[in-house]
């Protein structure tokens, strides 16, 4: 058994928080970082970390959700235009069986449910029975550990349950830290079938130079040897648009924090995957 290495952070349109998560993914070798609220320059995230292909639907304006691949493995990825929007960016992953991997961005405002509807329709649609959704909901609701619930969480939950959706988050402190306060509003929301491939679900004590906390987690799958250091792929797929009460500890996370935090790295991961 093997790893995908996943992050998922909010870098809130900051250039300092895009710079940072390079030197993140030069440590850390991330295969996979959901992004959302990217920093970006007529209509395109920038500051893309080296090696990494960024995924997201072609728009008229600046997209709020995007996806990091590393490059040894983004053959295996496809993006899905017809599900996919500024505020969605879903991917196909070419594995046996076929994976789902969805970044999104739900707007604080009073239109959730119109916010959804794109993923609802892609849910409708492909019926997808691995699918892992990462995502900024600016929903609170104790499902995922927030001390709050409110309005929009609860037609979050509502949704989640509906289409067989759960979170896997764990308890570990907010996601959030800013001027209006702490809170927990990242979700990594997967289907049952996927969830138990999701494993070391945890908020990470790295310095993100961002407003919100980011989140690091694996994904566990299998490695096929003979289809190792491929770097094309004869699949067919949709054109890509591709970018190269707190505790003290707890409350670290929201101003300076230093970078160890003692995760250990796991096995290295192939340039071809299957669950």
């Amino acid at each position: 058994m093997d790893y995908l290495l996943c992050a998922q952070l909010n870098t809130h349109h900051s250039k300092a928080a895009m710079a940072h998560l390079s030197l993140y993914a030069a440590e850390k070798k991330a295969d996979i970082m959901f992004i959302q609220e990217p920093y970006c320059y007529n209509g395109k995230p920038c500051y893309i970390p080296t090696g990494y292909q960024c995924f997201h639907a072609p728009s008229d304006t600046n997209p709020r959700a995007s996806l990091l691949i590393r490059k040894e493995i983004a053959h295996n990825f496809m993006l899905l235009q017809q599900f996919s929007n500024s505020d969605n960016t879903i991917v196909l992953v070419t594995t046996n069986p076929q994976l789902y991997i969805a970044s999104s961005y739900l707007p604080p405002y009073d239109t959730l449910e119109q916010d959804l509807q794109a993923i609802e329709t892609f849910i409708n649609s492909v019926k997808p029975s691995n699918l892992i959704w990462g995502l900024d909901a600016n929903s609170k609701h104790s499902i995922w550990f927030s001390p709050t619930i409110d309005k929009r969480g609860r037609t979050l939950v509502n949704f989640l349950a509906l289409h067989g959706l759960i979170t896997v988050n764990e308890k570990g402190g907010p996601t959030y830290c800013g001027p209006t306060g702490v809170s927990w509003i990242d979700i990594t929301a997967t289907t049952i079938k996927a969830a138990p491939k999701v494993q070391n679900w945890r908020i990470s004590e790295e310095c993100t130079q961002s407003d919100h906390n980011l989140i690091e987690f694996q994904v566990s799958i299998q490695t096929h040897k003979n289809n190792l250091n491929r770097v094309v792929t004869t699949h067919g797929s949709t054109p890509l648009k591709q970018e190269t009460g707190i505790s003290s500890k707890q409350k670290s996370r929201c101003g300076t924090r230093s970078g160890g935090t003692g995760y250990r790295t796991p096995k290295r991961r192939k340039s071809w995957i299957s669950l």
